[in-house]
């Protein structure tokens, strides 16, 4: 078991960057639907707006967190990072 979680299988390396690219592509997803210049409580609001109504391929709460983008509180660092990243390069 201990080997199976340090070399985990390549189909398992794959599904770990598509639930980033799921993140990165809802991050675009509510930025899009805001200014460029939107302070963060309004993006963090927005987030949880599209997130509740299940806007984003119809995924709610659960399933972004699957993805990689945890929308509690204890999350918020995590969700900075994706929007201050990709805030970076919509602006490059």
């Amino acid at each position: 078991m201990v080997e199976y979680l340090s070399n985990p299988p390549y189909n398992m390396v794959y599904l770990a960057l598509s639930m980033s690219d799921l993140a990165n592509e809802f991050v675009s997803y509510v930025l899009a639907r805001l200014p460029l210049d939107a302070p963060w409580l309004k993006v963090w609001d927005e987030a949880q707006a599209v997130a509740r109504r299940r806007a984003f391929r119809g995924m709610g709460y659960f399933d972004l967190l699957r993805a990689g983008v945890p929308l509690s509180l204890d999350g918020a660092d995590r969700l900075s990072q994706l929007v201050d990243w990709q805030k970076s390069r919509l602006k490059s």
